[in-house]
């Protein structure tokens, strides 16, 4: 049994049997039946999108003399309430939590941060005193990364290609960068008609809208400073369509939330094209870095965290 404060990472079953509560969690560690993981203990890794989730720690070069122990913890789609209430009683000192109990979790805490009470999500949870409190570093995790091309001057007019959670801390990323207005490219309209026009409600300084993908809408989107594909495209999944190209004639910053392949279809696209590009383990690493930086109160060691990161996504691509 680990004595030592805990940070867990919490989503669905995927390396090894899932656990109802912590005490059953532990209770399987005891017993061994998650030995497919190869995360080593007391070692500090990244967000769970990035590295954790691979079953892959950062080098031995990370200080383990903080004293935290880290593991995956993967729980039934329906376990959420009761695995956190276990929290409680085991000391956990933190969290990640990764779809789809991102607003799931939301009824169980105390307090939130400005961004989680936003976007409604929460990835990350802090035990303060006696207290849990969400933050959500998805917007950290492209606001950082668009801090290298700050002297492009302010974003007026941003895209993005999809409209669920990633695309939501889009906007929360451009609002804090100053940019008034945004629009969702998306195959499904009146869905996403309906989730932007409730985050509308929590922006309401910000133009957003919808376009289809198909049809003639795409050609009213002219003039934009940054397209952000947040939609499971360009990578190991679908081809990003023909119309997405179109958007690149005017240079704008190429940002794909997209990780695996590190290069993916649409940033070659881009730089063919000499549009600035920023790689998708670039928002991983930021939001990994943000909640290191929340559990600990300690700057990141980021440098060694981007070499794990790209280590293991590089071995993935051979």
């Amino acid at each position: 049994m680990a004595t030592e404060p805990q940070i867990a990472i919490v989503g669905l079953g995927g390396l090894f049997p899932g656990a109802a509560d912590l005490d059953q969690f532990w209770a399987n560690v005891a017993a061994g039946v998650d030995a497919s993981t190869d995360v080593p203990r007391g070692r500090w890794a990244l967000d769970p999108d990035a590295v954790l989730a691979s079953g892959t720690a950062v080098p031995d070069r990370v200080p383990t003399s903080r004293g935290y122990y880290i593991d995956q913890i993967p729980i039934e789609s329906d376990g959420l309430t009761n695995f956190f209430r276990s929290c409680g009683r085991r000391g956990l000192a933190g969290l990640n939590v990764t779809t789809p109990f991102k607003s799931e979790i939301i009824p169980l805490l105390d307090a939130l941060d400005e961004g989680a009470r936003r976007l409604g999500a929460v990835n990350t949870v802090k035990r303060s005193g006696d207290n849990y409190v969400g933050f959500n570093t998805d917007i950290e995790g492209i606001v950082g990364p668009l801090r290298s091309l700050a002297g492009r001057g302010r974003l007026r007019r941003g895209a993005v290609i999809g409209a669920g959670g990633a695309a939501r801390a889009f906007v929360g990323a451009m609002q804090s960068l100053g940019c008034r207005e945004v629009s969702a490219i998306v195959r499904n309209p009146p869905r996403a008609r309906r989730a932007f026009e409730e985050l509308g409600k929590k922006f309401p300084e910000m133009s957003l809208r919808v376009i289809g993908i198909e049809g003639n809408e795409l050609g009213k989107l002219r003039d934009i400073e940054i397209l952000f594909n947040a939609a499971p495209i360009g990578g190991d999944g679908a081809r990003v369509p023909d119309e997405i190209f179109a958007l690149l004639k005017g240079s704008p910053i190429v940002f794909d939330a997209v990780y695996d392949p590190v290069e993916t279809e649409l940033v070659t696209a881009a730089r063919k094209r000499d549009c600035p590009t920023i790689l998708g383990y670039e928002m991983l690493l930021s939001q990994g870095a943000a909640a290191f930086e929340i559990w600990t109160g300690a700057s990141a060691p980021r440098e060694v965290m981007r070499e794990a990161l790209l280590h293991k996504l590089r071995d993935g691509e051979r």
